[in-house]
């Protein structure tokens, strides 16, 4: 079951991604919600931050720099939390382009 879960979050994912591509933003943040709900029920941190990280995009896709930074902040939290030096980094470099 938690692998037809985590099949699930990941197509979800992969799903935001085209919609935020093709400006279907309020789909894609509908999407990213349902696979961070399931990623953070599944205790997947590394997903949870990628969740976290793809809603910035699609936030920043938007025209809301302010949500962006705060789904930023939050996925720095969960890399710096696990240990994951180099998320850590990608996120730090994404947050000094949004100030």
């Amino acid at each position: 079951a938690a692998g037809q879960a985590s099949e699930q979050a990941s197509a979800l994912r992969l799903q935001a991604r085209a919609q935020t591509q093709l400006d279907a933003t309020t789909a894609a943040a509908e999407a990213l919600a349902r696979a961070l709900q399931i990623d953070r029920a599944l205790g997947q941190p590394d997903r949870v931050a990628l969740d976290l990280v793809y809603a910035a995009e699609n936030e920043q896709r938007r025209g809301d720099p302010v949500s962006a930074r705060d789904y930023l902040d939050r996925a720095l939290s969960v890399y710096t939390a696990t240990g994951d030096v180099r998320g850590a980094a990608a996120v730090q470099q994404q947050l000094a382009k949004t100030r």
